[in-house]
């Protein structure tokens, strides 16, 4: 039977992530045996990675993977994938937001981003129909709408970012 990786598992999203980043899980592996000391054989992280044969990936290891991620071209999109997904296991809710641009108006950059979360709604609700129509909600369906919910609470994130700028841009402007 093969297994079939999610987005709302911690475990499920690092492994996506991994196999995501250019030279995959035997880069990893050499960077984890440069950085701690000890060998890795590419195999053995291989097996942490997908929790084979009662084998698991660390905290500290999990944090090795996404510094290595994130040095790697890309990266930022998806290194963090799996604490995105732990957060949700536990409740608790996180983004990880772009590096904040400088708009020349801070207004029309919060209006686009609510044009933009509007069309994000639209997005979402086609999804979640189409995941739902059947009365049931697989792995699959749970981690499409996920990545969709996502994508709206950093674009409301950011949204929020802009309107705290416009009004201190506003009263550094004295008006």
């Amino acid at each position: 039977m093969t297994h079939r990786y999610t987005q709302i598992d911690p475990h499920d999203a690092l492994y996506i992530s991994v196999q995501k980043t250019p030279g995959g899980v035997e880069e990893l592996a050499a960077f984890m045996t440069n950085r701690r000391g000890v060998s890795m054989h590419a195999e053995t992280l291989r097996q942490k990675l997908r929790r084979v044969k009662g084998q698991s990936m660390s905290l500290d290891l999990f944090e090795l993977a996404t510094e290595w991620m994130l040095e790697k071209q890309g990266g930022e999109v998806y290194a963090r994938d799996w604490l995105l997904a732990l957060n949700v296991r536990h409740g608790v809710s996180a983004n990880i937001l772009p590096p904040a641009p400088q708009h020349p108006n801070e207004v029309d950059a919060a209006r686009q981003k609510v044009m933009e979360m509007s069309h994000l709604n639209g997005q979402l609700s086609a999804v979640a129909i189409e995941a739902l129509s059947d009365g049931d909600i697989s792995e699959a369906d749970a981690s499409a709408i996920v990545i969709e919910c996502r994508k709206i609470r950093e674009k409301a994130q950011r949204l929020e970012r802009n309107v705290v700028r416009a009004v201190g841009d506003k009263a550094r402007a004295g008006c």
